[in-house]
């Protein structure tokens, strides 16, 4: 085999290396990236501001609530009102 045949093969070896190796370094930084962006957290946004609070006296009273007419029922039933709306028991 002659020495410019020799040289020649061995160019194209290497070319072939180099394309190889760049490849595999561009795969390698791609998945190194896409680890770090699905690693980021987007920060949550703001919080709204209330601009106005509501409130108000409640009272509560327990009552069983009667869901169909086969017995279903909650014992532990609540019905809430405004204070202003209820009326004492005397």
């Amino acid at each position: 085999m002659s020495n410019s045949k020799f040289d020649e093969l061995l160019r194209i070896r290497l070319h072939k290396l180099v394309g190889r190796s760049l490849l595999l370094i561009g795969l390698f930084s791609l998945c190194a990236l896409s680890a770090r962006a699905q690693d980021a957290v987007p920060a949550p946004p703001p919080a709204p501001a209330c601009v106005k609070t509501v409130t108000a006296q409640v009272v509560a009273f327990d009552q069983i609530i009667f869901y169909n007419r086969f017995g279903s029922f909650d014992p532990g039933g609540m019905i809430f009102a405004l204070k202003r709306d209820a009326v004492p028991i005397e």
